[in-house]
């Protein structure tokens, strides 16, 4: 530092401090007003966000990324209405996805301590599918359900309601497995109440219980030597055990 700003600094006046006291009072007064005097759509793309205020980045996005352990953006909202909103005019209204093998693409929960009419998602699709899942993992199921309660109750792992339609729709094109598979270890496997029709064989690897009368069209025949391949019983095992590991990764989660 030189003498000249020395000189000047030590010779101020008491009335010039005042002076430039009053003028940065000032601006910063005129930053506060010009703030709460802005338009609804104040931000644009290369200024700050200001809150309060409807944000617009025109045809610029704009990116966010940490390398913390904790979420990058946190939204709370202490009254009734919803943390976040997102839409879209022509795309997703939400992308979310995740680069690791053991977490989930996108992840909800419901913190309620009672039960009600809420769920950890509600999906609405209004004239097209409520929800669309799939996979490409020959080992993995497109939809998973778990229900790990350790009482008895009215509740489902997976629950499937219809109003003038079918209630659950399952389909296979492959005879190396079955359109439905039921596993129970100690009990019913299927229970159906009401009228059933089977389009095709029935083969039951075990005793059948009748409480009704069997009409049949055709005489009964005794069982031949060897099912169709389809039907045979090795068959019907490799399903089962197929079935029942895919079954143990939902109970696993428990």
């Amino acid at each position: 530092m030189d003498g000249t700003t020395d000189h000047e600094t030590t010779t101020t006046t008491p009335n010039r401090r005042r002076f430039l006291a009053a003028g940065a009072a000032g601006a910063t007064g005129a930053a506060v007003i010009g703030v709460a005097g802005a338009s609804q759509a104040d931000a644009a793309a290369g200024q700050a966000l200001v809150l309060g205020r409807s944000n617009t980045s025109g045809s610029a996005s704009t990116g966010v990324s940490s390398s913390s352990s904790t979420p990058t953006v946190a939204v709370h909202n202490a009254g009734s209405g919803a943390a976040a909103l997102m839409t879209s005019a022509r795309s997703n209204g939400f992308a979310g996805g995740s680069y690791s093998a053991n977490a989930y693409g996108v992840s909800a929960a419901n913190y309620a301590s009672t039960s009600g009419t809420g769920a950890a998602i509600a999906a609405g699709g209004g004239q097209n599918d409520g929800v669309a899942a799939s996979t490409i993992h020959p080992d993995r199921a497109g939809v998973m359900g778990l229900n790990h309660t350790d009482v008895v109750g009215a509740g489902a792992g997976v629950l499937g309601a219809g109003i003038n339609i079918a209630g659950m729709v399952a389909y296979t094109s492959t005879p190396d497995d079955a359109g439905i598979v039921a596993i129970n270890e100690f009990g019913l496997a299927v229970l159906a109440h009401g009228s059933s029709q089977f389009n095709g064989d029935v083969v039951i690897l075990g005793d059948l219980y009748v409480t009704g009368t069997i009409y049949c069209d055709n005489p009964i025949q005794p069982l031949p030597d060897q099912l169709p391949g389809p039907l045979a019983p090795a068959r019907g095992e490799s399903i089962w055990s197929r079935a029942k590991a895919l079954a143990s990764r939902v109970l696993s989660k428990n």
